[in-house]
């Protein structure tokens, strides 16, 4: 989201949404096991669902991990 600053200057603000696997609070370096990735599929709804959220109240433009754009 673009923000109008100071002086005209523009600020960038990110909101980063991301599953982690239950009990991490970093992103695992290695691959994960099935349960996990069942676990992420079955949080995808929510995580979409916040993201709209966010999308709504700040405004801006959704994109994923890398970086294309969705559309929500």
């Amino acid at each position: 989201m673009f923000c109008a600053g100071r002086n005209g200057r523009r600020a960038v603000i990110e909101y980063r949404l991301r599953w982690l696997p239950k009990g991490n609070v970093e992103v695992p370096e290695s691959i994960v096991t099935r349960s996990e990735r069942l676990e992420r599929m079955r949080s995808t709804r929510d995580i979409e669902s916040a993201a709209t959220i966010i999308l709504g109240i700040t405004g801006g433009a959704v994109v994923d991990e890398d970086d294309f754009l969705v559309s929500l």
